[in-house]
């Protein structure tokens, strides 16, 4: 049977999330998430993983902010063209360039 946590695993993978963070509080990955199950990550929000600022380095191991609505729904609108094949990915000089994503809509000719 899927626990809860694999259900938000899968989900936030989806959105293309890191992780979960509590803004200003704490932050964990998708490897050990929700450490803290003791009901305080109900205020949790999708996050990703970056350095931590400068003067924090010495502090974290890991760092995470939340994911903004806009690069969730990016997350999520990409991985649903890429579910209904309707992707394109663009080629730079020396080959595929997996970085360079296009939607069909934005292909000359395309849907």
């Amino acid at each position: 049977m899927t626990t809860v946590k694999e259900i938000v695993i899968a989900a936030l993978k989806e959105m293309g999330a890191d992780g979960l963070c509590c803004p200003g509080e704490c932050g964990c990955g998708l490897d050990d998430l929700m450490p803290c199950f003791d009901g305080s990550c109900s205020v949790c929000v999708p996050a990703k993983e970056v350095p931590a600022p400068e003067e924090l380095q010495d502090d974290y191991d890991r760092y995470f902010v939340p994911l903004t609505d806009e690069e969730i729904a990016a997350n999520l609108d990409r991985k649903l063209c890429h579910d209904m094949g309707g992707c394109h990915r663009q080629q730079g000089s020396e080959g595929p360039r997996p970085d360079l994503h296009v939607h069909s809509f934005d292909v000359p000719g395309g849907e």
